[in-house]
């Protein structure tokens, strides 16, 4: 729920005008890239364990 101005405390007010010059200058689009670079991070590490698993198995038949 959005509350007007005139509703919020001072403390309410500075925190949201914190919020807003943050979002302007890019500080939540860095964590959101940050965010997905750890993200990708983690399915390629995955992918990797995958790989090596298989390669594993597919020594110990040979």
């Amino acid at each position: 729920m959005v509350k007007s101005a005139n509703s919020m405390t001072e403390e309410e007010l500075r925190q949201e005008l914190q919020k807003i010059r943050a979002e302007r200058s890019g500080v939540g689009r860095r964590r959101v890239k940050q965010a997905k670079s750890k993200r990708i991070e983690g399915v390629n590490k995955e992918r990797r364990r995958k790989d090596e698993a298989q390669k594993e198995e597919s020594a110990e038949w040979v």
